[in-house]
């Protein structure tokens, strides 16, 4: 397998094209993979269930927020989404990156802030598992190897 080349800020340059259509869309499944799985993880855990946003006991100031905050989300992910359309550069990869890492590095965030929890539930607290937490660090490592797939992870090489 020949290493590819970069060339600027698209996607590296290889010297097969199948190693690049293949690169390509791994990289593309990746971002859309992390995309539409935060919203719909959201959704269902934040949104369309008794426990947060339609939840009777939570004040309604909390509920305006939780619904800010997924319309923002919706909106970011298609902003995301839509950068995976044609050809993937480096500044349509951070794009593609947006919705998934602005999202998930608040939930890491807010484990640490004074009289949060991270469980929604009793049955999660008897768990033992912070599963929010878990899928948070797979969404974040998910989306860094689509930008390093992307070669966005890499320092711009300075004209001399």
């Amino acid at each position: 397998m020949s290493n590819p080349t970069t060339t600027g800020p698209e996607m590296p340059v290889f010297h097969s094209t199948s190693q690049a259509s293949t690169r390509t869309r791994l990289t593309k499944a990746l971002f859309g993979f992390t995309i539409i799985a935060t919203v719909v993880v959201v959704g269902i855990a934040d949104v369309f269930n008794a426990t947060h946003l339609f939840n009777p006991r939570w004040p309604g100031h909390a509920r305006f927020h939780i619904g800010m905050q997924f319309t923002t989300l919706v909106l970011v992910s298609l902003a995301s989404l839509g950068a995976l359309t044609g050809p993937l550069d480096k500044a349509k990869a951070w794009l593609a990156a947006l919705a998934p890492l602005t999202f998930w590095p608040g939930l890491l965030v807010s484990w640490f802030i004074p009289g949060t929890d991270v469980y929604a539930t009793d049955e999660l607290r008897q768990m033992g598992i912070p599963i929010n937490l878990g899928l948070s660090l797979l969404f974040i490592a998910v989306t860094l190897w689509g930008l390093w797939l992307a070669g966005a992870l890499e320092k711009p090489v300075s004209a001399k």
